[in-house]
């Protein structure tokens, strides 16, 4: 009878021994994969610390997918260029905050610690927004040309039934052109925005593709014609009549934007889809205007109309002057043949010997205005009354 006890004992003692095995193993195992979690929690938390970090942004699955640019961060060094376009574009514009390598900070002894933000305050900047009323298409030439009639001499007019010969009309026409301009920006950074995708896609998300499109703003409006400039809206458009406002009637802001109108309808010029451009400080001196009991005339809206036409703010234009226009493609429209272009290099000047790549941002574009006087420029006069 003992001997069985023991027996019995001896089998159940190994049976537990193995069933505890078996357990630990389990655990070991379950103790591995909860690290290989955390493991892969903490590398995900690095990447999402680091500055100009946006997981899932368009930009970076962009960079990730071009070749060259790839085999650049690799190794460090080379040549590389992609566009930026569509919803890639508009999350670099849109980004307010410069993330950037090598602008270091020491404490001092007995201070106590601090923390460093990773983002610089950019200057301000205009709003860009000529380019929402413009319309533009891609062109694959280095140069626009068109057809212009500038003289019509025999006009319709009613004939004797049967035997009446009809006028022939012999209009007269003239060749017109606008050349593709360039509109770029180089600068130098430090070699390490190589080091990894969040490093470099937080460079970019800088001013600087900013500043391009920013003088492209610019160019649209107050381009000069003589090259590299664009020929802008306001050199072209034509000058504001002021003998259709009257002094002794009084007028204000709006009254001159609707004689500006009323000038474009007087010259049978196309008046589609127009628009007004005004300086911020002249859009809100029109929103402050009250009546005779001090209600406001203007309904607060986030955009501003006058007489059924959006007006574009933008401190592009100056203080006290304004652009009405059309947005018909028929009036003007921009032809690009570069969007905005990104160029990374490190094979430039003396970059090896000092460690720095050099980035250029790069657009190409025409401006055609093919019915000058479907715009009016000119100067907000108040009444002297």
């Amino acid at each position: 009878m003992d001997t069985e006890l023991t027996e019995a004992i001896k089998t159940l003692s190994t049976e537990t021994k193995g069933l505890f095995g078996g357990l630990k193993t389990q655990l070991d195992g379950l103790g591995e994969n909860v690290k290989a979690i955390q493991k892969q929690v903490d590398t995900i938390e690095v990447k999402a610390s680091k500055p100009g970090h946006t997981g899932g942004s368009s930009l970076l699955a962009e960079l990730q997918g071009n070749p060259d640019l790839s085999a650049m961060v690799q190794k460090g060094r080379g040549s590389a260029q992609f566009v930026l376009s569509g919803k890639s574009l508009g999350e670099l514009l849109e980004s307010k905050a410069i993330s950037t390598s090598g602008l270091g900070g020491t404490g001092s002894a007995g201070v106590v610690p601090y923390e460093r933000d990773s983002t610089i305050v950019a200057m301000a900047r205009p709003r860009l927004r000529m380019r929402d009323v413009i319309p533009a298409r891609p062109t694959a030439q280095g140069e626009i040309l068109w057809a212009v009639e500038t003289k019509r001499p025999t006009k319709a007019s009613p004939i004797q039934e049967y035997v009446g010969q009809k006028p022939l009309a012999e209009p007269t026409f003239s060749v017109e052109k606008e050349p593709v301009q360039t509109i770029a920006l180089c600068y130098r950074a430090s070699k390490q925005i190589l080091s990894d995708w969040p490093e470099l896609e937080g460079f970019l998300r800088n001013e600087f593709s900013a500043r391009v499109k920013q003088e492209e703003d610019s160019q649209i409006l107050l381009g000069s014609g003589i090259a590299p400039n664009l020929n802008g809206l306001v050199t072209q458009g034509a000058a504001f009549d002021s003998t259709l406002l009257s002094a002794s009637d009084g007028y204000e802001y709006p009254d001159t934007i609707a004689a500006a109108l009323q000038q474009i309808d007087e010259d049978d010029e196309l008046s589609g889809a127009q628009f007004v451009v005004l300086h911020p400080g002249d859009a809100w001196a029109i929103r402050r205007l009250k009546d005779t009991v001090g209600r406001y005339i203007y309904p607060q809206t986030p955009i501003l109309t006058l007489w059924r036409a959006p007006v574009v703010e933008t401190g592009q234009i100056t203080k006290g002057t304004f652009l009405v226009g059309s947005g018909d493609p028929q009036a003007a429209e921009l032809r690009d043949r570069q969007d905005l272009t990104v160029e990374l290099s490190t094979e430039d000047g003396d970059n090896f010997r000092l460690n720095l790549v050099t980035v250029r941002f790069e657009l190409r574009t025409a401006l055609v205005v093919k019915r000058p006087n479907a715009f009016v420029q000119g100067s907000l006069t108040k009444s002297p009354a």
